[in-house]
């Protein structure tokens, strides 16, 4: 019977445990509808701030801009990444 109780026990700690990593994981990780500041997104795509730049200007991007800052949409950028596959040709 003390067994039982302990194994319940240790899986709600577990429970917990887990609630708080994906809590954090969420955290890090903006859903689709969320904006991206400059930095977010040279860090995401691993590019520079110039590049970000150029895409904005050649309209591969779409952004806001509030009071000198600039945004863009998660879902944007996987959209763009989405359109942009390379796939090589003869492969499945």
């Amino acid at each position: 019977m003390e067994t039982q109780y302990q194994n319940q026990k240790v899986l709600a700690d577990l429970g917990k445990r887990l609630q708080r990593i994906e809590e954090k994981l969420d955290d890090k990780n903006p859903s689709k509808n969320d904006w991206l500041d400059n930095q977010e997104i040279c860090q995401r795509l691993h590019i520079s701030k110039r590049t970000l730049d150029s895409y904005r200007k050649r309209g591969l991007l779409p952004y806001s801009k509030i009071g000198g800052k600039v945004y863009c949409r998660v879902s944007d950028i996987d959209d763009y990444l989405t359109t942009h596959i390379v796939r090589k040709e003869g492969r499945l």
